[in-house]
């Protein structure tokens, strides 16, 4: 369990009053650490398009599928390819991005701990990066991301890249999109983390620790990376 940096000095100076306190009562993860990958629904899950407005050109209707389809969620399996990084640096149209703090707690003024959905949506493809962001002054820094990637399943032009199994770069076929989740953990003790921004200056260094986008690049390693993919249609 996690621990302030002065909780030994307090409970130094309360060694009499609490002796008789030997175990922890309804101990919780008081940092609300999560490692939250998402929940896959079933096609019949997942609640029908709204009717568009009223003078609009409605949608084109949905192909059918098949009951099994239907109902059962897609299975991903375990995958070594990276998100396709070159795909999603092309300077694509961004058609929609929002960032969305889902919760934020300053841990008694003892640090920060978030949790903040990114979305961005392009013509062919789009990214979701969730990302849990913890800050326990003097003690350490934890980072924990999931990434969402989606590949519409629309043709391109060969070449740009391929990944095992998807076609290029994850395209399984047209209609047929591709879905990438990877799973990522940074954690670092705070000397670690002072120590790599040995480059920053003092009166900058408290507004760069609450920037989770910095301290991720000073946490060093990855302590766990999972990859999975499914391709659905």
């Amino acid at each position: 369990m996690l621990r302030v940096k002065y909780s030994e000095e307090w409970q130094r100076q309360r060694e009499q009053l609490h002796s008789t306190i030997k175990e922890y009562v309804r101990p919780f993860d008081w940092s609300y650490t999560t490692s939250y990958k998402g929940t896959v629904l079933p096609k019949s899950a997942i609640p029908p398009t709204p009717p568009p407005p009223p003078g609009s050109t409605p949608p084109p209707p949905e192909p059918p599928i098949a009951d099994s389809r239907a109902t059962a969620a897609p299975a991903f399996t375990s995958t070594t390819n990276p998100l396709p990084i070159p795909l999603l640096t092309l300077p694509d149209p961004i058609l929609l991005f929002d960032n969305v703090v889902l919760y934020e707690d300053e841990l008694a003024d003892n640090g920060i701990s978030l949790l903040s959905v990114k979305i961005r949506v392009m013509p062919h493809r789009l990214l979701i990066l969730s990302r849990f962001f913890l800050r326990l002054d003097g003690v350490l820094c934890r980072i924990r991301d999931v990434r969402i990637y989606i590949d519409f399943g629309v043709p391109r032009a060969p070449g740009v890249g391929s990944i095992q199994g998807g076609g290029e770069w994850g395209t399984a076929g047209p209609g047929r999109p591709l879905v990438m989740r990877e799973y990522t953990e940074k954690e670092g003790t705070w000397d670690e983390v002072l120590a790599g921004l040995r480059g920053v200056r003092r009166s900058e260094i408290p507004s760069v620790l609450r920037d989770a986008g910095r301290v991720v690049e000073v946490l060093g390693e990855v302590k766990r990376c999972e990859r999975e993919m499914v391709v659905l249609g």
